[in-house]
């Protein structure tokens, strides 16, 4: 285990690491003030699981899930300055697929990515009554295998 701190001596970050000095294990990094900000897992110096940033407040800011140091899968963005959230889907460390982005809890954005470039309709969502979305919301987030609930 090897700890870092601040020049004012608070623990900076806190990770395992294998005989050949790379990260293997839990990484852990703190805010000054001494509440979490980051973890993650490591195996042979390559991240290869969830990773998870969170706001000093303690709110999630970030999820998302590393194999080999990659983006893959969904990954979850809180902007909580402007009270947004992201879903985004990741393959091979490009967004590829469906985005959802949510405001004030109602889905504002759908957004389409192949191999990390905008790829075909985006379209910006207006709700016609609070819960009701307009008719091809629907069937564009089934027909990409989106999952809301």
């Amino acid at each position: 285990l090897i700890k870092d701190y601040y020049d004012t001596g608070e623990l900076k970050s806190e990770a395992w690491v294998n005989e050949e000095q790379n990260y293997d294990g839990l990484f852990r990094s703190y805010y000054r003030s001494g509440k979490k900000w980051a973890e993650v897992i490591f195996k042979d110096g390559y991240k290869n699981s969830i990773q998870k940033i969170y706001l000093e407040n303690g709110k999630l800011k970030e999820q998302g899930t590393f194999v080999n140091n990659i983006s893959q899968g969904l990954w979850y963005l809180n902007v909580d300055s402007i009270n947004t959230v992201v879903l985004k889907i990741y393959k091979d460390g490009l967004e590829d697929g469906t985005a959802l982005e949510y405001r004030n809890d109602s889905l504002k954005l759908l957004s389409n990515y192949k191999e990390g470039k905008k790829d075909g309709v985006w379209d910006f969502i207006q709700l016609v009554k609070s819960g009701d979305f307009l008719p091809n919301v629907r069937s564009m987030i089934s027909h990409n295998n989106v999952i809301t609930s």
